[in-house]
């Protein structure tokens, strides 16, 4: 909960829903959303929360990149790690707005995070994350013609 200190999703019923909603992940990592909470009305409550459009997630890691940096101060090294990967949700019933990361099959989204580390491999936090989709695919060829300004990118 250090870690959200200083949240403001602008209505003090969000702040206090994004704290039990992150506590109860946090708690449960490998389970889904309906598998973490205990009924239809916690999960109903939980989906609404991510469909609010007051939320995002820049809002909620907002207060950890602030405590991140605040631990980067006292620090006289840090490594800033950054990879993207893809999350894939193909085994997943169909879901709406959701991009195609590799095959036009698949569904799911990147996602490029940035890591601050110590060098003796301490994990401070995380101070970016930019996510996007991709909807659809042309041909190989055609796609390294597009010019970046006409892609759809979608930060996160």
């Amino acid at each position: 909960m250090e870690e959200l200190q200083g949240l403001d999703l602008g209505d003090a019923r969000l702040d206090q829903r994004c704290e039990k909603l992150l506590s109860t992940l946090v708690s449960h990592p490998k389970k889904s959303i309906p598998q973490a909470w205990k009924g239809w009305a916690e999960t109903l409550a939980a989906y609404r929360f991510f469909d609010n459009g007051r939320v995002s997630p820049d809002k909620i890691l907002l207060p950890h990149k602030k405590a991140t940096l605040s631990r980067i101060q006292q620090e006289k090294v840090v490594l800033h790690l950054q990879d993207t990967t893809e999350m894939n949700f193909s085994h997943r019933a169909p879901i709406e707005e959701m991009g195609k990361p590799s095959r036009y099959f698949e569904q799911g989204f990147h996602l490029h995070p940035t890591l601050a580390v110590t060098p003796n491999r301490i994990c401070l936090g995380v101070v970016h994350a930019k996510s996007w989709i991709r909807e659809e695919f042309g041909k190989k060829a055609e796609r390294g013609k597009k010019r970046l300004k006409k892609k759809k990118v979608f930060a996160g």
